[in-house]
């Protein structure tokens, strides 16, 4: 029986822009979506971005000027040790909230196709108590790929339980649109993540110039926009 997509997409979570997900807040879970109009926390644990899959684990030893210098996509702790962060500029941003860990993910295509989804669910012992927020992004209409992208998602989704054209549109010539944020999404439900406990937040960073940084719309003058969780428990 084939893997009921829509059904799954459609009990997702949504949220309106902004630099919070308010059923978050209201759970007492601690981060945030940071663009123009925010200052991140400061200090934050960020690590050194790189489009691969290593998750860094951290603990009350750590201290964010060591983190800063270590090639990684994503933070984990299980403890407290303050605010997890991660920078895109279109990519994904990935927060994870669990009794046992927080993580933040970068989820560039490159980082999707490797694993980086599936490397952060292996740190999670019960994926129905699992909460995962999908940050800003750019959407599929602004998100044109080549052949080069194009060859190595197909090869990728090649033996996924969903169809590929969920997550790539075809446009002109050799060119097609990524659905990123499905993408990602449906990554996490073939780790078993309930669609319930996945909120997405789909405002795109490419049209919302005002609100966000795009690498897409800007190139190399572009800024980052800053995506973070912290742990429930005091320090």
């Amino acid at each position: 029986m084939a893997f009921p997509v829509r059904k799954f997409l459609e009990a997702l979570q949504f949220a309106d822009p902004g630099d919070h997900i308010p059923s978050w807040r209201q759970r007492g879970i601690r981060h945030g979506f940071y663009g123009r109009l925010d200052t991140k926390p400061d200090p934050m644990f960020a690590p050194k971005q790189v489009h691969g899959t290593h998750i860094l684990e951290l603990d009350r030893s750590s201290k964010p000027s060591e983190v800063a210098n270590v090639s990684a996509d994503g933070v984990a702790a299980s403890s407290n040790v303050g605010p997890l962060g991660i920078q895109t500029a279109d990519c994904v941003p990935i927060l994870v909230y669990d009794r046992d860990v927080t993580m933040a993910i970068h989820g560039g295509w490159r980082g999707l196709v490797q694993g980086i989804v599936a490397e952060a669910m292996t740190r999670i012992r019960d994926k129905s108590s699992v909460w995962v927020a999908i940050g800003p992004h750019i959407q599929a209409n602004a998100y044109e790929v080549g052949p080069d992208v194009m060859e190595r998602l197909s090869s990728f989704l090649s033996d996924k339980s969903f169809d590929e054209a969920w997550v790539l549109i075809k446009g002109n010539r050799d060119r097609w649109f990524l659905d990123i944020g499905s993408l990602t999404c449906l990554l996490l439900a073939e780790e078993g993540v309930p669609p319930e406990q996945i909120t997405w937040m789909r405002d795109c960073t490419f049209v919302n110039k005002n609100r966000w940084h795009s690498y897409r719309r800007d190139g190399v003058s572009s800024g980052r926009n800053w995506s973070w969780i912290q742990g429930a428990e005091a320090p």
